[in-house]
């Protein structure tokens, strides 16, 4: 085989490769926005995945175990529980590195006032629920107003 057919079957199974990667992601986050109430795995797998912790390729249960390691998530938090407001608020907080006000550091980031943070900075209507699920497209909105995209 000579040089350019080899650069050209090498090029080809790259981008095969690459594109396959982010067609496997994009399905995720599809799944993620078209869910009506999301998981902590669904969610755990959005920050994993965002912060690099876990390859865009694993799974739910393999982020969610990553982040619970690193005490994103307590030890009564399940992969397939619906994830409340206020812990998708907490996740949120640490995984940007948040810094929040005296008693979010008091409580040691607890969820209640990560929310709270997060309502006093308008990110968050005051009128919601601290303990409502919440659906993947408001999980996205909510993560992309923090960061600005």
């Amino acid at each position: 085989m000579n040089l350019q057919k080899r650069i050209f079957l090498f090029a080809s199974l790259f981008f095969l490769t690459v594109f396959s990667i982010q067609a496997q992601s994009f399905d995720k986050l599809t799944q993620i926005i078209e869910t009506p109430e999301i998981t902590n795995g669904q969610a755990a797998y959005f920050v994993a995945a965002y912060k690099g912790i876990v390859s865009e390729r694993a799974s739910e249960q393999e982020a969610f175990d990553a982040l619970k390691a690193q005490n994103y998530f307590t030890d009564k938090d399940k992969v397939s529980d619906k994830i409340m407001l206020k812990n998708l608020c907490s996740l949120f907080a640490k995984t940007l590195e948040l810094k929040g006000g005296m008693m979010y550091s008091i409580t040691k980031k607890s969820p209640r006032y990560a929310y709270r943070e997060f309502v006093a900075r308008g990110y968050i209507s005051s009128r919601t629920n601290s303990n409502q699920k919440v659906s993947g497209v408001d999980a996205i909105g909510l993560f992309n107003s923090l960061t600005g995209n």
